[in-house]
């Protein structure tokens, strides 16, 4: 049972090691979502599985900055603030335990009528206890404000860094090997 158990971790934790975070919307290994803020603000958020730092992780949250411009009748965006923590998830689980037990009970001697101490010992028996737990696993988020417009942005203090969504949208999407 342990070695079934020790193989079955070692085949997840290398099945999931090539798993990379989803550019889809949010599901169980992660994805992005966005809500409205105002008439042309929106939070875009990205949930990872892993690499809370990692510039895919970045670019895919600028990406969605990018389509939710470009779907909502707008060219350019800013980027107002960004945040990054982590979100915990739990899962419901099973504990196992496996608990082993045997008795032994005092021989006897036939051969005359003296007990010579020994003793006898039943079969093992093991019983496993399964319990049900809940699991807490932490995905790396990040939180993209943004604040579009039709032009570039040429108000103070709106001056800065801008970014053209469709320019964007096809460079991120060609250098992640995403079709949009």
């Amino acid at each position: 049972m342990k070695i079934l158990t020790a193989f079955l971790l070692v085949v997840l934790a290398l099945s999931l090691a090539g798993c990379g975070t989803p550019y889809t919307p949010v599901s169980a290994n992660g994805g992005h979502s966005f809500k409205r803020l105002g008439p042309d603000s929106f939070e875009i958020t990205f949930l990872a599985n892993n690499n809370l730092y990692s510039q895919r992780f970045r670019d895919l949250a600028k990406l969605r900055a990018c389509e939710v411009t470009l779907d909502h009748g707008y060219n350019f965006f800013i980027i107002e603030a960004e945040e990054y923590d982590e979100m915990e998830r739990t899962f419901p689980s099973m504990a196992s335990t496996t608990v082993a037990t045997s008795t032994t009970t005092p021989g006897s001697s036939s051969s005359g009528g003296s007990s010579s101490g020994s003793s006898t010992s039943a079969p093992t028996t093991t019983t496993t206890i399964v319990t049900p737990i809940n699991r807490s696993m932490y995905y790396p988020r990040i939180r993209l404000t943004i604040r579009c417009f039709i032009n570039p942005p040429t108000s103070i203090p709106h001056a800065g860094i801008w970014y053209d969504a469709e320019r964007w949208r096809e460079d991120l999407a060609v250098k992640h090997q995403i079709e949009i």
